[in-house]
Protein backbone atom coordinates (compact mmCIF):
# COMPACT_ATOMS: atom_id res chain seq x y z
CA UNK A 1 0.00 0.00 0.00
CA UNK A 2 1.65 3.59 -1.20
CA UNK A 3 2.18 5.57 1.84
CA UNK A 4 -0.78 7.96 2.55
CA UNK A 5 1.44 11.39 3.26
CA UNK A 6 2.77 10.29 -0.45
CA UNK A 7 -0.33 10.60 -1.99
CA UNK A 8 -1.47 13.52 0.15
CA UNK A 9 1.81 15.86 -1.58
CA UNK A 10 0.57 14.02 -4.93
CA UNK A 11 -2.58 15.19 -4.21
CA UNK A 12 -2.05 18.76 -3.18
CA UNK A 13 1.18 18.53 -6.59
CA UNK A 14 -1.58 17.69 -9.06
CA UNK A 15 -3.82 20.59 -7.49
CA UNK A 16 -0.76 23.06 -8.33
CA UNK A 17 -0.31 21.94 -11.56
CA UNK A 18 -3.74 22.39 -12.12
CA UNK A 19 -3.64 25.74 -11.19
CA UNK A 20 -0.81 26.53 -13.26
CA UNK A 21 -2.71 24.94 -16.30
CA UNK A 22 -5.39 27.03 -15.66
CA UNK A 23 -3.13 30.25 -15.21
CA UNK A 24 -1.13 29.05 -18.78
CA UNK A 25 -4.60 28.65 -20.71
CA UNK A 26 -5.72 32.04 -19.55
CA UNK A 27 -2.14 33.60 -20.03
CA UNK A 28 -2.52 32.17 -23.89
CA UNK A 29 -5.82 33.40 -24.30
CA UNK A 30 -4.90 36.99 -23.32
CA UNK A 31 -2.12 36.93 -25.58
CA UNK A 32 -4.37 36.07 -28.04
CA UNK A 33 -6.98 38.58 -27.85
CA UNK A 34 -3.99 41.33 -27.21
CA UNK A 35 -2.19 40.41 -30.62
CA UNK A 36 -5.33 40.17 -32.49
CA UNK A 37 -7.40 42.53 -34.71
CA UNK A 38 -7.27 46.24 -33.79
CA UNK A 39 -6.04 45.76 -30.05
CA UNK A 40 -2.41 46.05 -31.14
CA UNK A 41 -3.33 48.97 -32.90
CA UNK A 42 -5.38 50.38 -29.75
CA UNK A 43 -2.79 50.21 -27.90
CA UNK A 44 0.22 51.73 -29.93
CA UNK A 45 2.20 48.92 -30.08
CA UNK A 46 2.45 45.85 -32.77
CA UNK A 47 1.41 42.47 -32.43
CA UNK A 48 4.91 40.74 -32.40
CA UNK A 49 6.03 43.47 -29.68
CA UNK A 50 3.07 42.96 -27.28
CA UNK A 51 3.82 38.42 -27.90
CA UNK A 52 7.39 39.96 -26.99
CA UNK A 53 6.75 41.37 -24.02
CA UNK A 54 4.03 38.88 -22.41
CA UNK A 55 6.62 36.15 -23.38
CA UNK A 56 9.65 38.24 -21.59
CA UNK A 57 7.11 37.98 -18.65
CA UNK A 58 6.48 34.55 -18.44
CA UNK A 59 9.72 32.78 -20.33
CA UNK A 60 9.56 29.19 -21.07
CA UNK A 61 5.69 28.31 -21.20
CA UNK A 62 5.43 24.73 -19.75
CA UNK A 63 2.41 22.79 -20.46
CA UNK A 64 1.00 20.39 -18.09
CA UNK A 65 0.01 17.46 -19.48
CA UNK A 66 -2.56 15.94 -16.80
CA UNK A 67 -4.30 14.62 -19.58
CA UNK A 68 -1.51 12.58 -20.97
CA UNK A 69 -0.73 11.47 -17.35
CA UNK A 70 -4.10 10.45 -16.64
CA UNK A 71 -4.04 8.44 -20.37
CA UNK A 72 -0.69 6.55 -19.32
CA UNK A 73 -1.81 5.81 -15.75
CA UNK A 74 -5.37 4.24 -17.68
CA UNK A 75 -2.89 2.43 -20.36
CA UNK A 76 -0.26 0.94 -16.89
CA UNK A 77 -3.35 0.28 -15.40
CA UNK A 78 -4.62 -2.39 -18.32
CA UNK A 79 -1.33 -3.57 -18.43
CA UNK A 80 -1.09 -4.37 -15.05
CA UNK A 81 -4.81 -6.24 -15.61
CA UNK A 82 -3.15 -8.16 -18.73
CA UNK A 83 -0.21 -9.37 -16.80
CA UNK A 84 -2.15 -10.43 -14.03
CA UNK A 85 -4.51 -12.63 -16.41
CA UNK A 86 -1.64 -13.80 -17.94
CA UNK A 87 -0.42 -14.70 -14.13
CA UNK A 88 -3.66 -16.48 -13.23
CA UNK A 89 -3.74 -18.51 -17.10
CA UNK A 90 -0.45 -19.33 -15.91
CA UNK A 91 -1.34 -21.20 -12.72
CA UNK A 92 -4.59 -21.93 -14.14
CA UNK A 93 -2.59 -24.27 -16.83
CA UNK A 94 -0.86 -25.42 -14.22
CA UNK A 95 -3.40 -26.58 -11.99
CA UNK A 96 -5.55 -27.96 -14.47
CA UNK A 97 -3.47 -29.61 -17.54
CA UNK A 98 -5.27 -27.38 -19.78
CA UNK A 99 -3.36 -25.75 -22.65
CA UNK A 100 -2.09 -21.94 -21.77
CA UNK A 101 -4.35 -20.69 -24.79
CA UNK A 102 -7.16 -22.66 -22.76
CA UNK A 103 -6.57 -21.37 -19.82
CA UNK A 104 -6.35 -17.59 -20.92
CA UNK A 105 -9.45 -17.67 -22.37
CA UNK A 106 -11.39 -18.99 -19.39
CA UNK A 107 -9.22 -16.12 -17.46
CA UNK A 108 -10.47 -13.54 -19.57
CA UNK A 109 -13.77 -14.77 -19.92
CA UNK A 110 -14.13 -14.55 -15.94
CA UNK A 111 -12.80 -11.29 -16.10
CA UNK A 112 -15.42 -10.29 -18.35
CA UNK A 113 -17.96 -11.37 -16.53
CA UNK A 114 -17.25 -9.55 -13.33
CA UNK A 115 -16.90 -6.36 -15.48
CA UNK A 116 -20.43 -7.19 -16.64
CA UNK A 117 -22.00 -8.31 -12.79
CA UNK A 118 -20.19 -4.65 -12.30
CA UNK A 119 -21.86 -2.88 -15.13
CA UNK A 120 -25.20 -4.62 -14.40
CA UNK A 121 -24.61 -3.38 -10.58
CA UNK A 122 -24.16 0.08 -11.55
CA UNK A 123 -26.36 0.66 -14.13
CA UNK A 124 -29.18 -0.61 -11.85
CA UNK A 125 -29.24 3.60 -10.01
CA UNK A 126 -26.82 5.28 -12.24
CA UNK A 127 -29.04 8.62 -11.56
CA UNK A 128 -28.36 8.96 -8.14
CA UNK A 129 -24.74 8.81 -7.63
CA UNK A 130 -24.34 11.05 -11.22
CA UNK A 131 -26.50 13.54 -9.32
CA UNK A 132 -23.85 13.32 -6.61
CA UNK A 133 -21.36 14.05 -8.80
CA UNK A 134 -22.27 16.51 -10.50
CA UNK A 135 -23.22 17.94 -7.20
CA UNK A 136 -19.64 17.36 -5.88
CA UNK A 137 -17.80 18.74 -9.28
CA UNK A 138 -19.07 22.11 -8.48
CA UNK A 139 -17.84 22.13 -4.82
CA UNK A 140 -14.21 20.02 -5.14
CA UNK A 141 -11.29 20.90 -6.76
CA UNK A 142 -11.26 20.13 -10.47
CA UNK A 143 -8.45 18.12 -10.33
CA UNK A 144 -8.97 16.09 -7.24
CA UNK A 145 -12.36 15.28 -8.41
CA UNK A 146 -10.79 14.20 -11.60
CA UNK A 147 -8.57 11.89 -9.42
CA UNK A 148 -10.51 10.56 -7.07
CA UNK A 149 -14.24 11.30 -7.67
CA UNK A 150 -14.67 11.08 -11.54
CA UNK A 151 -13.67 7.40 -11.76
CA UNK A 152 -15.91 5.63 -9.24
CA UNK A 153 -18.57 4.25 -9.92
CA UNK A 154 -22.11 3.12 -8.19
CA UNK A 155 -22.07 -0.83 -7.45
CA UNK A 156 -25.25 -0.98 -5.13
CA UNK A 157 -28.04 1.11 -3.36
CA UNK A 158 -29.90 0.13 -0.43
CA UNK A 159 -31.77 3.28 -0.05
CA UNK A 160 -30.08 3.84 3.29
CA UNK A 161 -26.52 2.53 1.96
CA UNK A 162 -24.82 2.86 -0.96
CA UNK A 163 -21.54 1.10 -2.71
CA UNK A 164 -19.17 3.09 -4.41
CA UNK A 165 -16.49 1.19 -5.83
CA UNK A 166 -13.06 2.65 -6.95
CA UNK A 167 -10.64 2.06 -9.10
CA UNK A 168 -7.84 0.76 -6.39
CA UNK A 169 -7.69 0.65 -2.68
CA UNK A 170 -5.68 4.13 -1.90
CA UNK A 171 -8.40 5.49 -3.82
CA UNK A 172 -11.52 3.64 -1.29
CA UNK A 173 -9.36 4.72 1.49
CA UNK A 174 -8.32 8.61 0.74
CA UNK A 175 -12.26 8.81 -0.18
CA UNK A 176 -13.38 7.82 2.84
CA UNK A 177 -11.15 9.36 5.04
CA UNK A 178 -11.48 12.85 3.15
CA UNK A 179 -14.29 12.79 1.47
CA UNK A 180 -17.01 11.47 3.21
CA UNK A 181 -18.58 14.41 4.70
CA UNK A 182 -18.65 16.49 1.47
CA UNK A 183 -20.46 12.97 -0.56
CA UNK A 184 -23.17 13.17 2.51
CA UNK A 185 -23.69 16.99 2.14
CA UNK A 186 -23.92 16.44 -1.21
CA UNK A 187 -26.56 13.43 -0.49
CA UNK A 188 -28.62 15.68 1.11
CA UNK A 189 -28.58 17.97 -1.67
CA UNK A 190 -30.12 15.91 -3.98
CA UNK A 191 -32.69 14.10 -1.37
CA UNK A 192 -30.69 11.86 0.89
CA UNK A 193 -30.05 12.80 3.75
CA UNK A 194 -30.32 9.43 5.07
CA UNK A 195 -27.94 7.45 2.76
CA UNK A 196 -24.55 6.63 4.09
CA UNK A 197 -21.57 5.56 1.43
CA UNK A 198 -19.37 2.30 1.60
CA UNK A 199 -16.01 3.09 -0.26
CA UNK A 200 -14.54 -0.37 -2.00
CA UNK A 201 -11.64 -1.08 -4.07
CA UNK A 202 -11.91 -2.56 -7.69
CA UNK A 203 -10.78 -5.80 -6.36
CA UNK A 204 -12.98 -6.09 -2.89
CA UNK A 205 -16.03 -8.31 -2.75
CA UNK A 206 -18.94 -6.39 -1.83
CA UNK A 207 -20.48 -6.08 1.21
CA UNK A 208 -23.33 -7.89 2.47
CA UNK A 209 -26.51 -6.06 2.80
Amino acid sequence: MRDAKLAILEDQLDTLAGRLADAEERFELLLKVLTTGQVPKKLGLKAAEIKSRCQAVVPGSRRWHHADERSSRLAKAHLDDFRRSVANAESLAELSGKPFLEAFAAVRDEDDEEDNTHTTAAAAGPTIWHQVLTRLATVVNRYSFVTWLEPTTLVRDDGDTMVVRAPDRLGAEWLTKHYTEVVSAALAAVGRPETSVTFIANDDEQPDS
